[in-house]
């Protein structure tokens, strides 16, 4: 193994040279430094979000634990750890060879309970060919930083553990020179009994779905990242099994070995774990079957799946392999608990690490010895089972093609699976092509055309289909089958047109046989049939209108096809999602309880009645509705999803956020259901989740815009503008001519400081919408930040040459006017805001404000108690109410009116600051100086609350204290002259006459 980045000089010479060559040339080690799969959501919850690297958790922590069970990957973290420090240290420059940790690998169950730390130390030295007795390797290790990595430290040995791992945790302190880090299963670490220190644990287990996106980000092109999680999430159980790091890592090697099988071949990727699991216990072999078989796994497998049993006791398990292994019988079951293929539950029982693991081994029992006849049974009764024994096959297509030769259209899904796990795609629509004339039934063959298009795999899908297309009938009597894709209840239903022309003829021929009663007969016959040919024939048409978003055609067309089948309860259905989509929910109601009534256990029917609820407003009956879908079908996702939104709704954010991941994690390939969580987080205020979330959206929708703009809104949020803004500038090129997003994207340029860009952003806005007002008083707004006042006023002129109704705008203009000093204009537009909002309590506040500075105080008062009617929690009401309070000299009724403003504001510090002051007029100074403090730890950049409370503490004759907040304050607003007064005046009051002078100057 090559040290990485070699090119660069390296430090460590002699001893140390040769000692982290050592490490780095173990094939086992580097083959996990290689593989090593970075969980990202484990560390951060480790370490309240301080990292995401273990690397990084040498530097936090003197001791760390590392617990997780079999094949969590321990293990491999701690090569990974070793092999990266090695190769830190190696590439390290002369003066940085001591920041990097020499990395001391040690198996406890490997090293004796009685050795002495100096004693273990010196084992692992010499079995990289390093003498510890020579000068110059203890002149090395004198200025060495030591990083033991301990793994299997539950199996060191007895109480009170062993001498060498207590003297490690004694040795390591923090800012030490010695560190730690041990690995163990949960339910087997042994340091409370053995009295060692607690220390901070990191639980290794499943990776969190982030981290499953963020590693084949890292390991794959981008376009390769997001095919290879997209096919991922599309199959359940691969999903499930890759978030094990030992599968993904597997998947990834996979992905460039594999070239006669599909990568995502289950069988494949359980044949090639069970490999690596042997081969990294010692146990490697070049026929991994064999190996198992002399485990007696696979006869103990075969057993398991005979009896439906996903764990037996530990008893009846190592009877069974006393039976079949071959070799150390007596120690075979303790093998493969220490290999961690076997696993041991709470209740003394034990079970396979995965039930694919079990499901492959009993496959390898089968595959000999099942035969042809038996094939049908085990697909019937264990698909699963079936699935992984033709995927044992060197022909995979023959036990495909019996199955669908028994003609089962309910078992074409499976086969359509079993199709796309084994073939590769041009293999796969070879073996489609062929079907055709493999004897398979009709219905059948349509059946699996449509579950290959559902499985991923569209192209060879509607080449079947489109090879299933009717011929015009040669005769008249000739038998038609006319697929109706419009049943919920029998999707395989198929109408033919045979009786029609049966019943037809027969009419014809009776009538001329002068039999009137029986011609009648059959002509009614053929009546009702025609009717249902025309019924389905209008729903047909009406399901493409549907597609095409000819919602009103649609609805005419299920009309039509309600006349001639009022009992039919699709025709219902989809009269109401048409309806639904129209907006006419009372409508959509009224037809899909029919539909319900008609087909009591449909789902979608449910599915489709709560969304006519929900649009009525009707959240409960909606909520219960999807409740009920979830019940009649719990394995399918989007009933999950429609209860969440409708949960989200009533506030259930908590329950909305649980369903959505329940959703999820059924069909974890849906793009928009992360974007939805997102949603939900973010509206929860936790704005890291939803970047999580949204991330997962963007990167299975292959950079969905929509999706990637929610992503830039997080970004935002978390104080990431630079990230954002770019996000937002990707958004738009997918989807250019979005008026609000480019909007966004100016906000954004504004918050950070990028004026000239966002006020491009606003104007090209305004270019796309010129109807909107919105973006030219945001391009005002910014002008009168910039102090151009006459260039804001312009925007807002432009708005009200346009539609002079517009409130927003004549208020901007009073903004302007105000901050002018022209306060009759002011006030003239803010009246002009208030007479188009009547109900506008803040715009009121606004009048009332320039009232009171015009003098006008009984005016004022009138439009605060007006706005304080309005919306008594209005905070700015009370406020500008306690100014026109104090203006009149009532200071006692302006004190009490601020406390209400403080307690409706909380955390503001307009209130306080206010109340501060009243109270320091009042001769309250203590209070009035207690509350400002609070005010100056809750916004200590503000220079007014730092100036009130220089004012109180001068008057108090705290003269330093109020020099030190002047000084804050005179630093926070340089150019307010009173404050550099201040400084001069309390300067000079304590004597510093210099000081006094040089502010004065």
């Amino acid at each position: 193994m090559a040290v990485k980045n070699s090119s660069k000089a390296a430090f460590a010479q002699g001893p140390a040279n040769d000692y982290l060559k050592g490490l780095l040339h173990d094939e086992a080690l580097a083959r996990a430094w290689q593989s090593y799969l970075q969980p990202v959501s484990a560390v951060r919850a480790a370490t309240q979000g301080q990292a995401d690297d273990m690397a990084s958790l040498v530097a936090l922590w003197p001791l760390t634990l590392v617990l997780g069970e079999p094949l969590s990957g321990k293990s491999t973290l701690l090569a990974y750890l070793a092999c990266e420090a090695a190769n830190r240290n190696l590439l390290a420059a002369p003066d940085e060879g001591a920041l990097y940790p020499v990395p001391i690998v040690l198996d406890a169950e490997a090293c004796p309970a009685d050795a002495s730390l100096n004693d273990i130390l010196a084992q692992a030295l010499e079995k990289r060919n390093v003498n510890p007795a020579e000068d110059e390797t203890r002149r090395w290790l004198d200025g060495a930083f030591l990083l033991f990595l301990v793994d299997q430290a539950d199996r060191a040995g007895g109480a009170p553990g062993p001498r060498w791992l207590r003297e490690i945790c004694s040795a390591a302190q923090p800012n030490g020179r010695v560190k730690a880090i041990f690995a163990s299963r949960p339910e087997t670490w042994p340091g409370p009994a053995w009295g060692l220190p607690d220390m901070p644990t990191v639980r290794l287990g499943r990776l969190s779905d982030e981290d499953i996106t963020a590693i084949l980000s890292s390991r794959l092109t981008g376009e390769q990242s997001r095919r290879v999680n997209r096919i991922l999430r599309r199959d359940r159980v691969l999903w499930d099994i890759v978030h094990l790091p030992l599968f993904l890592s597997v998947v990834l090697e996979l992905l460039e070995t594999l070239t006669q099988v599909p990568w995502w071949n289950l069988a494949q990727i359980i044949l090639a774990a069970l490999s690596r699991i042997l081969a990294g216990k010692g146990n490697a072999s070049p026929n991994p079957e064999q190996a198992l078989r002399a485990l007696g796994l696979v006869a103990l497998a075969e057993s398991m799946e005979r009896q439906g049993a996903d764990a037996i006791s530990a008893h009846q398990a190592n009877e069974i392999l006393l039976q079949n292994a071959t070799g150390q019988k007596s120690a075979a079951l303790a093998v493969a608990k220490q290999l961690g293929i076997l696993v041991e539950t709470p209740d003394a029982s034990v079970r396979f690490l995965r039930p694919e693991i079990r499901r492959y081994l009993c496959a390898l029992a089968l595959r000999d010895r099942l035969g042809e006849a038996k094939e049908m049974a085990l697909a019937r009764e264990n698909p699963a089972l079936w699935e992984m024994y033709v995927a044992l096959h060197s022909e995979p297509e023959q036990p495909i093609v019996r199955l669908l030769q028994h003609g089962e259209p309910s078992l074409a899904s499976l086969a359509a699976r079993a199709l796309r796990q084994n073939l590769l795609p041009d293999r796969l629509a070879k073996a489609v092509r062929a079907l055709k004339d493999a004897g398979i039934p009709r219905e059948t063959l349509r059946s699996l055309g449509i579950a290959i298009v559902d499985a991923g795999e569209a192209e060879s899908g509607v080449h079947l289909l489109r090879s299933l297309l009717p011929q015009e009938p040669a005769t008249a009597d000739e038998a038609q089958a006319l697929p109706s894709t419009v049943d919920l209840d029998h999707p395989e239903r198929l109408l033919d047109t045979a009786r029609l022309h049966y019943h037809l003829d027969r009419g014809i021929i009776l009538r001329l046989m002068n039999e009137s009663e029986r011609a009648q007969a059959e002509l009614q016959r053929a009546q009702d049939e025609a009717s249902a040919v025309y019924a389905i024939i209008c729903a047909e048409q009406g399901l493409i209108h549907l597609a095409e978003g000819r919602d009103e055609e649609a609805l005419s067309q299920f009309r039509l096809a309600l006349a001639r089948q009022p009992n039919v309860p699709e025709h219902h259905y989809w009269a109401g999602v048409a309806l639904n989509r129209l907006g006419r929910p009372g409508e959509a109601i009224e037809r899909l309880q029919k539909a319900s009534a008609l087909l009591p256990n449909s789902p979608e029917i449910l599915a489709e009645l709560g969304r006519a609820y929900q649009q009525r407003g009707w959240l409960g009956e909606a909520l219960a509705a999807y409740q009920q879908a979830i019940q009649m079908a719990p394995q399918d996702g989007r009933y999950l999803r429609l209860a969440a939104l409708v949960m989200a709704e009533q506030g259930l954010r908590d329950a909305a956020v649980e369903r959505m991941q329940q959703a999820i994690a059924l069909q974890p390939d849906r793009a928009e259901w992360y974007d939805d969580l997102g949603t939900l987080l973010a509206d929860a205020g936790d704005w890291q989740g939803a970047r999580a979330r949204f991330r997962e959206a963007v990167e299975l929708s292959a950079g969905d815009a929509e999706y990637v703009r929610h992503l830039a809104q997080a970004e935002a949020h978390l104080g990431r503008l630079a990230v954002a803004v770019e996000l937002y500038r990707r958004a738009l090129e997918s989807r250019p001519g979005q008026a609000q997003w480019i909007s966004e994207l100016g906000d954004l340029l504004e918050r950070q400081g990028e004026y000239a860009q966002a006020i491009n952003a606003y104007r090209q806005a305004s270019v796309i919408d010129p109807g909107e007002p919105r973006y030219r008083l945001a391009t005002a707004r910014l002008f009168q930040k910039l102090g151009q006042p006459d260039d804001a006023m312009n925007e807002v002129q432009t708005i009200l040459r346009e539609n002079p109704n517009v409130a927003d705008a004549h208020r901007a203009a009073g903004n302007i006017h105000e901050a002018k000093g022209d306060l009759n204009a002011a006030l003239e537009s803010y009246r002009a805001a208030a007479r188009l909002t009547p109900t506008d309590a803040d715009i009121l506040v606004d009048v009332a404000r320039v009232e009171t500075a015009l003098g006008l105080l009984d005016e004022a008062q009138a439009t605060l108690d007006k706005a304080i009617d309005l919306n008594p929690s209005a905070g700015a009401a009370y406020i500008q109410l306690g100014i026109l309070l104090e203006k009149g000299g009532h200071l006692a009724q302006a004190r009490s009116v601020y406390e209400k403003a403080a307690q409706l504001l909380p955390g503001a510090t307009e209130p306080i600051l206010r109340l501060g002051a009243v109270l320091h007029k009042l001769g309250e100074s203590a209070r009035a100086a207690a509350l400002l403090s609070d005010a100056v730890a809750t916004a200590p950049s503000d220079p007014r609350a730092q100036f009130q409370i220089a004012e109180v503490c001068a008057d108090m004759g705290d003269l330093e204290r109020a020099l030190g907040h002047y000084r804050q304050a005179s630093a926070l607003a340089p150019s307010e002259w009173l404050y550099r007064q201040r400084i001069a005046a309390t300067a000079a009051k304590l004597g510093r006459l210099n000081e006094a002078r040089e502010e004065t100057l």
